[in-house]
C-alpha cells in the first residue's frame, strides 16, 4: 500500500508502522525523516518492508492403544508414515485443495513442516508406517496472525495409529492308534503365545 502526508512544516518527524496489513508482520523499525529550513529537501520516501506471516506444523504420531510413542508391535516403527498438507482455502498461490507439502514422521512419530504462509491447512495420512493401519482422520492446524516469533506459530497435531491385528483359531488332534485316523481331545487343553 501507499500513503501521503503532505504541507508539513521543516523539522524532523519519524514514522512508524502501528497496524500490520493482514497476514503480515508488523514492521518493528522507526524510520526518521527531516526537512530542513532552507528548503533543500522538501519530499522524502520510506519504504516499510513487511514479512508475511508463516508458521509451521508438527505432527507427533502415538499408538492409539498405549498412547506412547513407543511403538507396540515388534518389528514396527512410526517411521516412515507420510501425511500431505493441503490448502482448505486459497493461500498465497495456494488454491484450495492443493497440496503445500508433506510430513515424513521419524522413528519416534515426530515430523515437521514448516515455512507455510498463514491460514488453514488439512493433513491427511496417506502411508502408513509398517504394523499399522492407515489413520483415516483428516487434521485441521490454523497458522493465525502472531506476533513474530511467538509460539503459536508452530501449531502441533496429534495423530494415533491402530495397530494391525491378525487372529488365530487352534485345533488339536490326537493321532488315534488307529492308521489314518484322529479324533479330537475335547475341551481344557492350553495353549501359551509367545513373541
Amino acid at each position: 500500500g501507499r500513503g501521503t502526508l503532505e504541507n508539513l512544516l521543516p523539522g524532523k518527524y519519524y514514522v512508524k508502522e502501528t497496524k500490520a496489513s493482514p497476514s503480515y508482520f508488523l514492521d518493528p523499525e522507526t524510520y526518521e525523516i527531516s526537512f530542513p529550513l532552507d528548503q533543500s529537501q522538501t519530499e522524502g520516501t520510506v519504504t516499510s518492508q513487511e514479512k508475511p506471516v508463516r508458521g509451521n506444523i508438527e505432527l507427533y504420531k502415538t499408538d492409539s492403544e498405549t498412547k506412547g510413542n513407543t511403538p507396540q508391535v515388534t518389528g514396527s516403527s512410526f517411521k516412515g508414515a507420510v501425511y500431505h498438507v493441503y490448502a482448505l482455502e486459497d493461500i498465497g498461490e495456494l488454491k484450495k485443495g492443493e497440496k503445500a507439502g508433506e510430513i515424513i514422521t521419524d522413528e519416534k512419530g515426530y515430523g515437521k513442516l514448516q515455512n507455510l504462509l498463514m491460514g488453514t491447512y488439512g493433513i491427511k495420512e496417506i502411508k502408513a508406517p509398517l504394523g499399522y493401519l492407515l489413520d483415516e482422520t483428516e487434521y485441521k492446524a490454523v497458522i493465525s496472525q502472531a506476533e513474530e516469533g511467538a509460539a503459536s506459530l508452530t501449531v502441533q497435531v496429534k495423530s494415533q495409529e491402530k495397530p494391525v491385528r491378525g487372529d488365530v483359531a487352534l485345533t488339536k488332534l490326537l493321532k488315534d492308534k488307529e492308521e489314518n485316523g484322529f479324533k479330537n481331545p475335547g475341551e481344557g487343553i492350553r495353549f501359551t503365545f509367545t513373541e
